[in-house]
């Protein structure tokens, strides 16, 4: 009978872990944190598809139902989900709700580098926390706890994955800081204030275009003309979701070449490699 019992307990803990964790996180740069986390046999969703932004993009009912056999959702305080946390709140109530951002170090954003901070619910901080390197370790952290409280018997198991990926976020961490280095105390041009707390760590400070969201009113546009000349800037900074269009013509208008960064990553750790390769090239 003792035999039966341990053998019962055993196949019920193997049934467990063989059953793949059902995830989702509101925005694509979370998606390596959770996965390393994890383990590549979870499966993970994204409340806001590649190339939409988490600024505007409103999921649509059918997007919405995948949610309902999700077993967490891991959120990092997104501009959409002030409005779509309650709704999940009424409609998928089994679902539970981590925020990823807890104990995370927020940054303001500067007058020159336009206000969108109402975005965020954290309403006087810049939304855009995961393009710290610091903020990710963190978004980890938070990730091992929740999962380790759902699934306790592999708590083990996710706290190795854990450390494994705080390694390997530390060594992307020096690479990049030898990529920047030649540019700290510089300046950049962007036409949206995404990539404040990339440069921070690095002495640079962005210049928006944007303006709480619109485009430059005349009076901003002379500014911007007069610090182009002044600090001799080559480039406009854009992002693969801001409209290419604008995007040409005011870097025609100031006088410059446009590059691409991409503030939301789908593979996070070689996303912030590209940007600091784009920044730091000549």
């Amino acid at each position: 009978m003792k035999c039966l019992a341990l053998l019962l307990t055993f196949l019920a803990a193997t049934s467990l872990c063989a059953e793949p964790l059902r995830l989702m996180v509101s925005i694509a740069p979370q998606v390596e944190s959770v996965r390393a986390v994890a383990g590549s046999e979870a499966t993970i969703g994204v409340l806001v598809p590649p190339g939409a932004s988490p600024e505007t993009y409103s999921p649509s009912a059918k997007e919405l139902k995948r949610l309902a056999e999700t077993q967490l959702l891991f959120t990092i305080g997104a501009p959409i989900e002030a409005a779509l946390l309650p709704k999940i709140k009424r409609s998928f109530p089994n679902v539970r709700i981590t925020d990823a951002s807890t104990g995370m170090v927020f940054r303001k954003i500067a007058e020159d580098e336009g206000h969108v901070h109402h975005h965020s619910h954290h309403s006087s901080h810049d939304p855009h926390v995961w393009l710290s390197i610091a903020n990710m370790k963190i978004h980890s952290a938070n990730v091992l706890r929740a999962l380790s409280e759902h699934v306790p018997e592999q708590a083990q198991r996710f706290q190795g994955n854990h450390l494994a990926y705080i390694k390997k976020l530390e060594l992307l961490s020096q690479e990049i800081a030898t990529l920047m280095k030649p540019k700290a105390g510089s300046s950049l041009m962007v036409f949206h204030p995404a990539f404040g707390y990339f440069l921070d760590e690095y002495a640079i400070r962005q210049i928006s275009v944007e303006a709480d969201g619109k485009q430059p009113s005349p009076k901003h546009l002379a500014h911007l003309m007069k610090l182009v000349k002044e600090q001799h800037f080559t480039t406009l900074f854009i992002q693969p979701q801001t409209s290419d269009n604008d995007a040409q013509a005011l870097a025609k208008s100031l006088g410059l070449a446009v590059k691409t960064l991409n503030p939301l990553p789908s593979e996070y750790s070689a996303g912030l490699k590209a940007i600091a390769e784009t920044i730091a090239a000549p």
